[in-house]
């Protein structure tokens, strides 16, 4: 098998986990207040907080077609700032994009007009006692970068019970969600296992460490380049998340891998498809 690396594969590298994925709720974060740490609670809920974060994510993909593989790298940087104005139940939250992202290595399906325009929008919606994010509404419906943001922001504060979580309890949750990638509209079904482990040290503050494995499968298709397009295949997502005990988020990590098969019917082709990508969040102080 012949190993080629192309600068713009037949089909562009998606976003399955979202709008270059806002980590959604997964991660390992660097938190540096100097005030002394709060008292630990019996449980984490969320509380208002303001904080920005920077995310990060790294992609690498491979497309098999007619025994060459098609290599794509890219990364995706921004910041946000993200605040709440009540503690749990259902408080307003504000999302906003402090800077314009940057792009390094191949993404086809964003421009840097849409990148540069982001800067400064504001998305205005509801944080709820279980950390889904709902009703977000805001930003320019043109720009492609910002509408795969609203799509998969519910996803980025990490998911607990309604009555919060406390060390060594358990709990699934499930996500049925669409999002749009390079002309492709993908529906994704999600069922995610989670488990807290103890209070630790992140940096002074003292943090409820959360693991959670995601398993994945996603549908959905569209037309590339005049080219009708099918898409299905799964995944499965390893993250860990640090929820500080005066209810803020404080960032984490992940690592996806997925496996996805692209069917081209008019030129009887089925392409195989392997997506590993590693998110990250933390807090900029």
């Amino acid at each position: 098998m012949t190993r080629a690396t192309h600068t713009r594969p037949f089909v562009p590298a998606l976003l399955v986990c979202g709008a270059a994925a806002l980590v959604l709720g997964c991660g390992s974060a660097s938190s540096g207040g100097a005030s002394p740490a709060p008292r630990e609670p019996a449980r984490f809920t969320y509380g208002p907080f303001s904080e920005t974060y920077a995310i990060v994510s790294h992609t690498h993909q491979e497309q098999e077609v007619g025994g060459q593989i098609t290599t794509v790298e890219y990364a995706l940087r921004w910041r946000m700032t993200a605040s709440t104005d009540q503690p749990g139940g259902e408080a307003g939250l504000r999302m906003t994009i402090d800077s314009a992202p940057t792009v390094t290595g191949t993404r086809a399906d964003l421009v840097q007009g849409d990148l540069t325009r982001a800067a400064g929008t504001t998305f205005v919606g509801t944080l709820t006692a279980e950390g889904r994010v709902v009703g977000l509404h805001g930003g320019d419906t043109t720009n492609t970068f910002l509408q795969q943001l609203a799509q998969s922001a519910e996803r980025f504060f990490p998911r607990v019970p309604a009555g919060g979580a406390a060390p060594g309890q358990q709990w699934t949750d499930t996500l049925s969600t669409s999002t749009r990638s390079g002309g492709l509209e993908i529906h994704l079904e999600s069922v995610s296992h989670s488990e807290a482990g103890g209070w630790v040290d992140r940096d002074g503050l003292r943090a409820l460490e959360v693991a959670t494995v995601t398993d994945y499968t996603l549908t959905g298709g569209g037309n590339q380049m005049g080219t009708d397009i099918d898409l299905d295949g799964t995944g499965s997502r390893h993250g860990i998340a640090y929820l500080a005990a005066d209810g803020r988020f404080l960032g984490g990590t992940s690592a996806d891998t997925s496996n996805m098969t692209a069917t081209v019917a008019a030129m009887g082709m089925m392409i195989p498809i392997i997506q590993v990508r590693h998110d990250s969040v933390s807090v900029v102080h």
